[in-house]
């Protein structure tokens, strides 16, 4: 990984090393949060070791708008570990449903969702998935990496039922 100077606290001058100042710049806290949490996902060893692939993305809904060629997805897995990652290369808002056929293991399984970038997370059931591709929505240049943690059929449940209209 190669940092620039100042990168990750938002540093806007970029000067030639051979200069010992810089011009005094508030630091960006959140952007710095933001790359701490990036670059240590970045440090998992599946990102060296797993199989990458790319995804097919399909248009959300048969009517749907064509903003799914708007979103690049990918990922890894070892077969017991998976990372999706979804990046909207556009400045418009987009949505898409992205084909996992090739994850056979998440079948008859619940995974949890976990957005390392935000925090945020989902439940889906493996076998919903493979069968309907899983939705995504994303912001104008947003990326998105989910860690797919398998979790037990109860507590997936459990959050279905708090949650108002959402189905696993």
């Amino acid at each position: 990984v190669l940092i620039h100077d100042g990168q990750l606290v938002g540093r806007v001058a970029k000067l030639p090393v051979q200069i010992s100042r810089q011009p005094q710049e508030t630091p960006h806290r959140a952007l710095e949060n933001f790359y701490r949490r990036l670059l240590a996902e970045a440090n998992d060893s599946l990102y060296q070791d797993g199989h990458w692939q790319l995804f097919d993305v399909l248009p959300a809904y048969d009517d749907s708008i064509n903003t799914h060629n708007n979103l690049l997805a990918y990922g890894w897995d070892d077969g017991s570990e998976y990372r999706l990652v979804v990046v909207n290369l556009t400045p418009v808002w987009s949505q898409a449903t992205i084909r996992l056929d090739n994850w056979r293991k998440l079948n008859r399984r619940y995974w949890r969702l976990f957005d390392v970038l935000n925090g945020n997370c989902a439940y889906r059931s493996g076998s919903r998935v493979l069968a309907d591709g899983l939705y995504i929505e994303c912001e104008p240049f947003q990326s998105l990496i989910y860690r797919l943690e398998r979790v037990k059929k109860t507590r997936a449940a459990d959050y279905v039922r708090r949650v108002n209209g959402f189905q696993v």
